[in-house]
């Protein structure tokens, strides 16, 4: 499990794993102070990494490259719409909904149905600003360069 926060300004990730009989351990992972992978696991991370290095080096890049990768369907065990989150500096935190190649998710979970929550901040494919109901980019939203998958 990975729990990232934000502790006097300054983020902080950590992973706590399981080993033996459910003794937990935490561990501080080092974290980089620019917008980048903060911590990359399991069977798609070779495939990210390698992706992510063909990327231009903006902020939307570890999305893209995540997106490009589930999309491309190479590993089986890779796949599902990506769960955001965002963190900032001052500690608050921001759950994103994202309309992802035609269906909606909210933490990786169906949300197509009429009920989800409004106050949810939506995002497309690409990370542009949506309007989950009206299903399109919100007006005056700034558009972001194309997924290309």
């Amino acid at each position: 499990m990975l729990y990232a926060c934000c502790l006097n300004g300054t983020f902080a990730l950590f992973r706590i794993e399981y080993v033996g009989d459910h003794n937990p351990s935490l561990i501080r992972e080092e974290i980089a102070e620019k917008s980048a992978p903060l911590l990359v696991l399991g069977s798609g991370r070779e495939l990210f990494e390698n992706q992510y290095k063909k990327e231009p080096e903006t902020s939307y890049s570890v999305f893209h490259a995540f997106g490009k990768v589930i999309h491309a369907n190479f590993d089986k065990k890779v796949g599902g719409a990506p769960q955001i989150v965002s963190l900032y500096s001052d500690g608050r935190t921001n759950l994103f909904g994202l309309s992802y190649f035609g269906s909606k998710s909210l933490l990786g979970l169906d949300a197509s149905a009429a009920s989800c929550p409004s106050a949810i901040e939506w995002r497309n494919e690409n990370f542009e600003r949506w309007g989950a109901i009206a299903n399109e980019m919100v007006r005056g939203a700034q558009r972001q360069p194309s997924l290309n998958v």
